[in-house]
């Protein structure tokens, strides 16, 4: 029973990271895309900033709502998970264990941030692959494309079009971020 109770914890707080972030990121894009063609509609109105501000705040408020909304749900599933890991530890007559987390601190940082984009088109599949597979991405002050994996790891490349290596590093790197999603260690 404690060993099943134990991945039951360890399970939830994975799926935290596998929880819908990106998928806000891409609703902001859309909406942002909407709002420039109304007010690009709406450009001969003497209504244009009353309107298009209305929008955007109406963005801008459902964007946060929805982050708010996931963060909340994320806290959640931690809190049944850290209640279950001490129930295991009750029942056992011990205390339970810290929980450890599964990803790493830079990782759980970027939970939630809009994916970067970049001109190098296998490095932006990449990119978009990584929403939940417990790996994150950034992009740098140097336009470099760094990725974070859940144990640790850290990928480094250049965000414009490059040369055959930079290829072969991406798809191995793609290889083990989708190993990862499909829950398999490289």
């Amino acid at each position: 029973m404690m060993t099943s109770v134990r991945d039951v914890a360890a399970q939830l707080r994975a799926a935290t990271y596998s929880m819908p972030t990106a998928v806000v990121g891409s609703v902001d894009d859309e909406l942002e895309a909407a709002v420039a063609l109304l007010s690009e509609t709406l450009t001969s109105s003497i209504r244009h900033d009353e309107v298009v501000g209305e929008v955007s705040a109406v963005r801008t408020s459902l964007v946060q709502r929805l982050n708010e909304l996931i963060g909340v749900a994320k806290r959640a599933i931690v809190d049944k998970a850290d209640e279950l890991a001490r129930w295991e530890g009750s029942e056992a007559g011990e205390s339970a264990p810290t929980p450890q987390p599964y990803a790493s601190k830079k990782v759980a940082q970027l939970q939630g941030q809009r994916l970067p984009k970049c001109a190098d088109k296998a490095v932006n599949a990449a990119i978009h692959q990584t929403p939940g597979s417990g790996w994150a991405v950034e992009k740098n002050a140097n336009s470099h494309v760094v990725f974070y994996g859940p144990r640790g790891e850290r990928e480094v490349f250049s965000s414009t079009p490059g040369s055959g290596v930079n290829e072969r590093k991406v798809n191995n790197l793609m290889r083990r971020i989708k190993n990862d999603k499909e829950g398999r260690k490289t």
